[in-house]
């Protein structure tokens, strides 16, 4: 993992750019952290107000513990915490249900209203993130918490947001068709050039927003929500990316899925 951090750090700092770059963003991306008896697992999300509501946004799979279409983690937690900014303030997720009711297929995104919103003083939310598509951007940043950070750090010190940041001319925008060979519009890829993908990388940061940044403003903007990556033996191993931006534009158009504590559930 210190290898990891520090050539992520040279990376960053070879291409004109510092964690410290990114510290306006940071308040918006929360760890979700499972705990059951000796079982730590962690993940992203972040949030968005609606109408006078707030609702949770992170990858399906994060909540239902499905470890691809059709089967689920049998070592999956039961209970799953928000930590708002420290550990005094969290939202308590019941995953037992969530695993029990979600299904693995369809597009890796949940979206949960909290009813009780005793703790929305300490929520940051994006919606002023939703922009316009930019005409041109020049960078990539996604940003999480690593899953060895939640291990580490547990019970000393809270953990602190990482970002993944992918430079001008490193990145290429992928469309990819899945396995009945149709394309989703709600779902492309990036292939991060001269980087290797793994699941170690990615390890913490499902369910983290996906931020672009304008070339002539350098104002960032939401592009998608991270689910993953696809192994492509033959190709390039691209990121998935869950375009939320024009579902979190029609929040009032969702159907409810099911209700269970701390809200209503949604999926598209």
């Amino acid at each position: 993992m210190k290898i990891l951090i520090i050539l992520l750090f040279i990376f960053l700092f070879e291409n004109g750019y510092s964690q410290s770059d990114f510290d306006s963003l940071k308040k918006y991306i929360y760890p979700i952290i499972g705990i059951d008896n000796a079982a730590v697992d962690g993940a992203s999300c972040f949030f968005v107000r609606h109408q006078k509501s707030i609702y949770l946004v992170t990858a399906k799979h994060v909540l239902s513990g499905c470890l691809n279409d059709s089967t689920k983690s049998e070592f999956f937690a039961g209970k799953h915490y928000i930590f708002l900014g420290s550990y005094l303030n969290s939202i308590k997720l019941n995953t037992t249900v969530t695993k029990k009711v979600l299904p693995c297929d369809g597009i890796d995104l949940v979206i949960w209203q909290l009813m009780d919103t005793s703790m929305s003083k300490y929520i940051y939310s994006v919606e002023d993130y939703l922009r316009p598509d930019f005409s041109d951007f020049k960078s990539i940043l996604i940003g999480g918490f690593p899953a060895t950070g939640f291990k580490k750090n547990m019970l000393s010190s809270f953990p602190g947001v990482s970002f993944l940041h992918i430079p001008d001319k490193h990145f290429e925008i992928l469309n990819f068709p899945d396995l009945n060979g149709n394309y989703d519009p709600n779902i492309f890829g990036i292939y991060w050039q001269g980087k290797v993908i793994t699941k170690s990388l990615l390890d913490g940061y499902s369910g983290a927003p996906v931020f672009i940044q304008d070339r002539s403003t350098l104002k960032w903007k939401i592009a998608g929500l991270l689910s993953g990556f696809k192994n492509n033996p033959k190709d390039a191993d691209p990121l998935i990316i869950v375009d939320v931006v024009a579902i979190l534009n029609k929040l009032d158009e969702l159907k409810l899925f099911s209700t269970v504590q701390p809200g209503n559930l949604f999926i598209y």
